[in-house]
């Protein structure tokens, strides 16, 4: 019956699907006309002297940008000691172009950059609906040696070095639509813009990488590791946790991915809540979520980075409830790390020649 019940749901999420195809195709074909006028030169491309990275996707959500950025910056700061992170931010309750002072007010600033700031202490982040006037800012105050744009395949508007795009091995591209239809957010073809591909989530099979461009592709996957508190003070290892029963929480654009990886690592979840991707927390939900922990006997609430930020913040209106909350750090491994690397600075260096 459930079984029943749960083809039932598909068959009708596939009918949706087809129904509002042509407004995806419409979609994709209004973004085809934009590029076309960027390639052309009848839309400008503004160019700075500065190398600038770009770090995207196609489909809507879910790639693994945030932590590629933070583990990029990372490996790059051996050779640029001035990085600066330029993010839309997006979700934040504010405008215009602001600096990430006080990644403890994530509504102001957006989850991301909020985590990426507390992430990468040494560098400049930046959000800004407007990402040439965040560069213009850094090359005018001298603020960088290298920027990196956060999540800006799309962003046409700015000459970068390098575009690199990142897929979800777990998101199909064959048979995919662009929005509304599916989660393109331009037809798979202009995968050719791209300079380098970066498979994500590898631990799962991609069927579709034979359709991919000829273009240089590296493999990631993240893993849990290291347990922070809600000052991101370390605490523990992910292994310490085995065989513990503990409530479990996720606002991200796949929540169930964060619930299975704590499951391999042996720990047993009595309680899971999946918020929608980005949700700006309450401290009415911080009260529900330990109310329901303790319920259930659990002293001990893992939640992911880019919740822990947002769930920080709100630690004066819930101060009795804050000793139960912890972070999973999700750390990258990427295969080839050094020709990687190689390539992405080959890029930059062609600027010179």
């Amino acid at each position: 019956k459930n079984h029943g019940g749960f083809d039932r749901e598909k068959n009708m999420m596939q009918f949706i699907k087809y129904l509002l195809a042509p407004a995806g195709f419409l979609y994709g074909l209004v973004m085809d006309m934009r590029n076309f006028f960027y390639d052309r030169g009848i839309f400008k491309v503004h160019k700075f002297d500065i190398p600038i990275i770009s770090v995207g996707n196609i489909t809507a959500g879910g790639t693994g940008k945030t932590p590629f950025v933070i583990w990029l910056a990372k490996n790059l700061s051996a050779k640029y000691k001035k990085i600066a992170v330029i993010s839309r931010g997006y979700g934040r309750e504010s405008k215009g172009m602001l600096i990430v002072e006080n990644h403890h007010n994530p509504r102001f600033y957006g989850d991301e950059p909020s985590l990426t700031a507390v992430s990468l202490p040494g560098a400049k982040v930046l959000v800004s609906e407007d990402r040439k006037e965040a560069i213009k800012y850094v090359v005018q105050n001298n603020s960088a040696d290298l920027i990196i744009l956060d999540d800006a395949f799309q962003h046409r508007s700015v000459q970068r070095d390098a575009d690199i795009v990142l897929l979800n091995a777990k998101e199909r591209l064959r048979c995919n639509f662009p929005i509304p239809a599916g989660s393109l957010r331009e037809f798979k073809h202009n995968l050719k813009r791209a300079d380098i591909l970066i498979l994500t989530n590898t631990e799962h099979d991609f069927p579709d990488e034979n359709i991919l461009p000829p273009k240089p592709l590296f493999k990631s996957k993240g893993y849990l590791k290291t347990v922070v508190d809600y000052n991101f003070n370390e605490a523990a290892d992910i292994e310490a946790f085995a065989g513990k029963r503990v409530a479990a929480f996720s606002a991200i654009a796949h929540p169930e991915n964060f619930k299975e990886a704590l499951q391999k690592h042996g720990i047993i979840i009595e309680k899971y809540f999946a918020f929608r991707d980005h949700y700006a927390y309450k401290p009415q939900d911080i009260h529900k979520i330990a109310a329901q922990a303790r319920e259930a006997s659990c002293n001990t609430i893992l939640c992911t980075e880019k919740d822990i930020v947002k769930i920080a913040a709100l630690k004066e209106s819930a101060p009795k409830d804050m000793a139960m909350f912890y972070a999973v750090k999700l750390e990258t491994q990427i295969n080839e790390k050094e020709i990687l690397l190689k390539k992405i600075l080959d890029h930059i260096d062609k600027r010179t020649k």
